[in-house]
């Protein structure tokens, strides 16, 4: 195929530069998305943000790599991306931590579980066993009826204030938007 063809294949696909290969790159271009973040301001939700990639910041992310990724940064969803961009502890909290995330697709464990052989020696049949590996080990929340969080990242959101005091231990949980974007500094309010 020639260059056009895939051009127009993946024009429809926003893409940036790959956070393992193009490290430096995507680095800009997060810092690239803060500054216009900040001068543009607005409330749109970081999910929808970094799932629409538009700002070519997030390469390969979508609507789960998203959700998992902001579950594993404790930044509520549908917080304000310009609330993420303001402070720099915040900021700096959700940069470090889409590195941590996105080493996570070149590790090892990652590779042996759902990068390996094909399940069938015809190349196109589905690889049951990665994808199952794939969905039990590294979906976290996306799409979830019942989550387990490690004790860190436990620990983080109790510090953060992100869990809800009025909740019981044991209780049904049901899931009202905490996050009012009447101003940006209340703390938003993850209900588990």
């Amino acid at each position: 195929m020639t260059r056009q063809v895939w051009g127009r294949i993946w024009s429809a696909f926003p893409h940036g530069p790959d956070w393992n290969i193009e490290k430096p790159i995507a680095m800009n271009a997060l810092e690239r998305w803060r500054t216009e973040t900040l001068s543009l301001g607005g409330y749109t939700p970081i999910v929808d943000v970094i799932a629409n990639n538009n700002n070519l910041a997030f390469s390969g992310f979508g609507r789960h790599l998203a959700n998992d990724f902001l579950y594993f940064s404790s930044i509520f969803p549908d917080a304000p991306a310009v609330w993420v961009c303001q402070d720099d502890l915040t900021y700096e909290r959700f940069k470090q931590r889409l590195l941590d995330y996105t080493s996570i697709w070149r590790s090892q464990k990652f590779i042996r579980r759902c990068g390996m052989l094909p399940n069938s020696s015809n190349p196109f049949a589905f690889n049951t066993t990665s994808n199952h590996n794939y969905i039990t080990g590294y979906i976290w929340v996306f799409r979830k009826r019942y989550v387990q969080m490690k004790g860190t990242l436990n620990n983080e959101y109790l510090k953060l204030g992100l869990f809800d005091e009025q909740h019981t231990i044991g209780e049904c949980i049901y899931f009202i938007t905490p996050w009012s974007c009447s101003h940006l500094h209340i703390r938003p309010t993850i209900r588990v």
